[in-house]
């Protein structure tokens, strides 16, 4: 179960990698007239390697080992998985959110 839900954590920034990796490598045209309004930024792909790296990899495996051996029922998985993602939800900022912070350093 637990690598399960982090399978899907992974699985997220692998696709946000390789959507990134496109948009700069040129392979979908679809993809490029769209890069102007997609500003994915440094930070992005610094989080980008970090979540797709092997050592996340291993990671995921090692804790799911260990959970998996705790033998944790599935609703109370789903229920910490739930809380999991809306704290991940609260954690990055609204789209105002952001432009507030970017003027607020820019002037």
């Amino acid at each position: 179960m637990a690598r399960f839900l982090l399978q899907i954590y992974f699985d997220s920034w692998s696709f946000s990698k390789t959507t990134h990796q496109q948009l700069h490598s040129g392979a979908a045209s679809e993809l490029q007239e769209n890069q102007k309004a997609i500003n994915l930024g440094a930070a992005l792909e610094l989080l980008l390697d970090n979540w797709t790296c092997a050592e996340f990899v291993e990671f995921v495996e090692e804790l799911a080992a260990i959970v998996n051996l705790m033998d944790i029922p599935l609703q109370a998985a789903e229920n910490v998985w739930g809380r999991a993602i809306e704290l991940e939800a609260t954690f990055w900022p609204e789209k105002e959110e952001e432009l507030k912070q970017e003027s607020k350093y820019t002037h």
